[in-house]
């Protein structure tokens, strides 16, 4: 069973609209709409793509952040990594995984950069024995930025094998 805690500051990150508000790598945001998959002042060009058109990759973990944006990561079987997705569901941006440590009963840690910020993710679970044997609670978790802003978030439990009406933007 995953489990952890999912620690991320997002209150001061603008969602990511398209290419309105979104945050590109050197932290300016940009309001202007998006030319050929390029936001406004984005050090790099966004392309839309499909994280799990490699054989075997499959999601990981899919967290609801409050306020309207996902996180996943998805799984990369060929070298063992995880890429890691955040935004709305229709334009979820990648990000660059810094940290990702799991742990033996399923929690998590992550680290990851997007728009020029730092975020954490973590997730805690929870083990405890009943007469129906062990159980494993995940907690519920929060969004933490380099500011210190948290947001409270919800790892999608079970998860789920596809994500049809998500869209994805690789750098």
């Amino acid at each position: 069973m995953k489990s952890g805690i999912l620690l991320l500051a997002l209150a001061a990150l603008p969602s990511f609209g398209g290419c309105n508000g979104a945050v590109s790598d050197t932290g300016a945001t940009g309001s202007e709409s998006c030319d050929a998959g390029r936001c406004p002042g984005a050090d790099a060009t966004l392309s839309e793509c499909d994280p799990l058109r490699e054989t075997g990759s499959s999601l990981d973990l899919v967290a609801d952040v409050d306020g309207g944006d996902e996180l996943v990561l998805v799984n990369r079987p060929s070298d063992g990594s995880v890429d890691a997705f955040y935004g709305p569901a229709g334009h979820l941006v990648q990000a660059t995984v810094e940290h990702l440590i799991r742990s033996k009963n399923g929690s998590q840690y992550l680290s990851f950069r997007v728009g020029g910020r730092v975020f954490t993710a973590n997730f805690s679970v929870y083990s405890h024995l009943t007469d129906a044997g062990l159980v494993s609670d995940i907690s519920p978790g929060e969004l933490v930025g380099d500011d210190g802003t948290s947001v409270p978030l919800t790892w999608r439990e079970p998860t789920p094998i596809s994500l049809p009406d998500f869209r994805f933007f690789c750098l």
